[in-house]
């Protein structure tokens, strides 16, 4: 049996405490760095412009793109900076997919037209892919369908299953386009009541399909100016609610029995709206069409 020697063992104890401290000490100077740099970060982001936003309701945060090409996520008071990751180019766009539990944004310049997914989780690029061949201009999900619909700049409205956004970036989409514009579409929706999908645009008019068969089955006119956003509302009927860049904001019944003109209910043009310029947009990145004919007020029927 050894002799028990008190100055090699405080000797060995204090060696212990040191050892069990060093890593404890190296964590929280590694955590104050970290907060040091969300610190700037987060000065960094304040000073941006914000180009989209969306809300993760499973996470219950808010994530901002910036015009300096960052996403950042922000708790639900807005008070604590999360995360914050760097995009390729700034994101215009963000949706957030409740079915699919990921984050989809997409950039919507001339020379970048893909969709890029990104892990709610992890805050990390899943995969990217391309789904139209112009610039993206809306994107919405359809949990009712399991559907994604996606307009562009080139005319083109697409329906796609969110069960593409689970899978791997190599793979075919089984979407379904659907015709009728004439011009670039702003703005889409859908009207689960009436089982129809809206879209709207430069064209004036407002397009409205069945998601089953992709066939027509409303056109609703009555703007003369290129529409800005549409938009489904209940109150208490199933309505379509849709704005032109002059503030003229038209509700619109699109009960199936009023046949292929649907009915206007009310037009009402509102105070003191500033026209946002979207003709500027189009014309900058030349759809195909005259830009005088763009510009274009329709004739009165």
């Amino acid at each position: 049996m050894g002799i028990f020697n008190p100055v090699i063992g405080i000797a060995r104890l204090i060696k212990v405490r040191q050892q069990g401290k060093q890593p404890y000490f190296a964590k929280k100077n590694t955590a104050k760095q970290d907060a040091g740099k969300l610190k700037k970060k987060k000065a960094n982001v304040l000073k941006q412009t914000v180009t989209s936003m969306a809300w993760i309701d499973r996470k219950r945060q808010m994530v901002f793109a910036t015009s300096n090409s960052c996403l950042s996520f922000w708790n639900s008071r807005l008070v604590h900076l999360i995360d914050f990751v760097e995009t390729v180019a700034p994101q215009l766009g963000m949706l957030y997919s409740t079915c699919a539990d990921v984050l989809l944004t997409w950039a919507g310049d001339e020379v970048n037209y893909d969709y890029s997914v990104w892990d709610c989780n992890s805050r990390t690029l899943r995969y990217q892919f391309n789904m139209h061949k112009s610039i993206i201009l809306s994107t919405v999900e359809i949990p009712c369908l399991g559907a994604i619909l996606s307009s562009s700049m080139d005319r083109s409205l697409y329906v796609w299953p969110i069960s593409k956004l689970l899978q791997s970036r190599d793979i075919s989409f089984d979407d379904k386009k659907l015709l009728g514009h004439t011009y670039a579409i702003r703005s889409v929706g859908f009207a689960p009541q009436n089982d129809l999908i809206i879209g709207a645009g430069f064209d004036f008019d407002i397009f409205c399909w069945d998601p089953t068969t992709s066939s027509l089955q409303m056109k609703l006119v009555g703007h003369r100016l290129s529409l800005v956003s549409v938009a489904v509302i209940n109150n208490p009927f199933e309505r379509a609610a849709s704005i032109d860049e002059s503030g003229s904001v038209k509700i619109w019944n699109i009960d199936r029995a009023q046949g292929l003109r649907g009915s206007l209910v009310q037009s009402v043009m509102l105070q003191g709206a500033v026209p946002n310029h979207v003709f500027s947009f189009i014309s900058a990145f030349d759809n195909g069409k005259s830009k005088d004919k763009s510009r274009r007020k329709r004739k009165s029927s």
